[in-house]
């Protein structure tokens, strides 16, 4: 009941903006909840990336939800200079402590840290790509995805699945990207 009324008077205050010619605040609060909401997926997905490989900003970030089927998510980020300058000394030897997590996620039941597999190095297998994509999700700056996903079909880029299956992460390093996927 109080969600409906808070929604109710901020519909309100927008209508009424609007009407007082204060477009500039109309604008502004149009857009608020959308840059919130953007604000949120970038520190959401950030939590699934290792702790070991520093990301600096989001290059894309996006998420689909299908009611009674499930969802995707994709997120794009920049890695740090400082983690490629590392991976290009260390190789693969610099993902294996990169395993776990960077923060718990939170569920009404407790909490849990999500674990990867060993990662490995490209080419990917095929069935990760014998489609065009192992995304399934169509919210990530389709160029950004395109360029990685041509550089994980040859050598010079890792990748990792969750232990159950469900989440891919992929560092191209010659990009200087993390890509986090998920599909349920």
């Amino acid at each position: 009941m109080w969600i409906v009324i808070i929604i109710l008077l901020f519909l309100f205050a927008l209508i009424w903006l609007a009407y007082k010619h204060h477009y500039a605040i109309f604008i502004l609060l149009l857009i608020a909840p959308y840059l919130c909401y953007q604000v949120t997926l970038y520190f959401w997905y950030a939590k699934f990336i290792p702790e070991q490989i520093e990301i600096s900003y989001p290059v894309s970030v996006g998420e689909e939800f299908v009611l009674l089927r499930g969802g995707c998510a994709v997120a794009i980020y920049k890695v740090s200079d400082r983690t490629l300058d590392n991976i290009r000394q260390n190789g693969l030897k610099f993902f294996k402590q990169a395993v776990d997590a960077r923060a718990p996620i939170e569920h009404y039941n407790g909490s849990e840290l999500k674990r990867y597999q060993a990662w490995s190095a490209t080419p990917l297998p095929p069935s990760w790509t014998s489609e065009g994509s192992w995304t399934m999700c169509d919210v990530a700056n389709s160029a950004v995805e395109s360029e990685i996903i041509r550089e994980t079909k040859k050598a010079g880029a890792y990748y990792t699945v969750s232990t159950e299956n469900e989440t891919q992460l992929v560092l191209v390093p010659s990009l200087g990207y993390v890509m986090y996927s998920y599909y349920h």
